[in-house]
């Protein structure tokens, strides 16, 4: 298997125009871009978006943002839906679709429930309507991801040497990844329960990314051995031109994470321990009577769920309760359920 880290704006341009489009961005002030352009991105749905980069037959991240429209602009119409079902109910059979996903499917009439009539004219010409919108949000990101540049080539510097001195499990923990790898069973898993096979992967991709606030990930099926990308994201880095982090940037929970992490047992112990004073790995470990591979399975989900807090203390990091998040919870859960109600 191929491990290969590589600077492409394939997923932060496609993550920024979600994030345009969602109702709730992570961003503001994108320099240039005017209320017209933002209406045009919302009229696709923001998951749409999310569904671009794995629509082209690419070996491997584009390197530039007009190499990877045209890449878009080059598939035929027909392969156009089908290509965007399969992308976001992220197949094969066994993987379920997000809540957001389900949602964007039905918009168009893939779930129960009729299309809405303004997409059934949309692909009669091969991506004309989203290729409009790629072409005019691409000089305000290019912009951006220029003045960007400098550290996104300086974070995929020091991570090609992680990745060169590290199996995937540690390279997945140094680098905050978001995935873990159980190298032993060959099985490579996300927090929301998403396994994939390592046999079936190829190669794997990991991208620096500045607008991966969401943390996704995905995997190509467009060829024998499919490719797993992994956009990391980079949260301290200064934005330019006045784009600015939103104030719910970083405590914008999950709050189907949250209560994922919180419905189990031995994750609900662990939160007590930590409750009562920060512990270390081992010291969970040994007051739990736990293997290491287990607590380490259970931190992952506690800290993709934002429950946790990690301090280095010497040559051990110390494990502590992240209470902002679960002051969050309520609010988050109110939201989500509120958007479900009016969608």
């Amino acid at each position: 298997m191929n491990v290969e880290v590589t600077v492409s704006p394939q997923f932060d341009l496609c993550f920024a125009l979600a994030d345009l489009a969602s109702p709730n961005p992570h961003f503001a002030g994108w320099p240039g871009v005017d209320e017209a352009l933002i209406a045009d991105a919302r009229s696709f749905g923001w998951v749409f978006w999310l569904g671009l980069p794995d629509l082209v037959e690419l070996d491997r991240p584009a390197r530039t943002s007009a190499e990877f429209i045209g890449a878009i602009a080059a598939i035929a119409p027909k392969d156009i839906v089908p290509r965007l079902h399969k992308a976001l109910v992220q197949q094969p059979t066994g993987r379920f679709a997000s809540a957001q996903s389900r949602q964007w499917l039905h918009f168009i009439g893939f779930d129960s429930g009729a299309p809405d009539p303004s997409w059934a004219a949309r692909w009669e010409e091969p991506m004309d309507p989203p290729l409009a919108v790629l072409k005019a949000f691409r000089p305000h990101f290019d912009r951006v991801w220029k003045a960007l540049s400098p550290e996104l080539k300086a974070s995929a510097a020091h991570a090609s040497e992680v990745a060169r001195d590290c199996q995937l499990a540690p390279l997945a923990s140094k680098l905050d990844l978001g995935v873990e790898f159980d190298e032993r069973g060959e099985i490579m898993r996300t927090p929301r329960g998403y396994k994939l096979p390592l046999a079936d992967v190829g190669s794997i991709f990991i991208l620096p990314s500045v607008f991966n606030s969401r943390r996704f990930k995905t995997v190509t099926e467009y060829s024998p051995t499919r490719s797993l990308y992994i956009p990391y994201l980079l949260e301290d880095v200064e934005l330019p031109d006045g784009l600015r982090r939103t104030a719910d940037f970083g405590i914008d929970i999950d709050p189907w994470l949250v209560c994922r992490a919180l419905g189990n047992d031995t994750r609900a112990a662990i939160l007590q321990l930590i409750a009562d004073r920060p512990r270390a790995a081992f010291e969970i470990q040994q007051e739990l009577e736990l293997s290491k591979a287990n607590v380490s399975h259970h931190i992952f989900q506690l800290r993709e769920a934002g429950l946790i807090t990690e301090r280095r203390m010497g040559r051990t990091v110390e494990l502590g309760i992240h209470l902002q998040s679960l002051r969050g919870l309520s609010r988050a859960l109110t939201r989500e359920l509120g958007r479900r109600r009016s969608a």
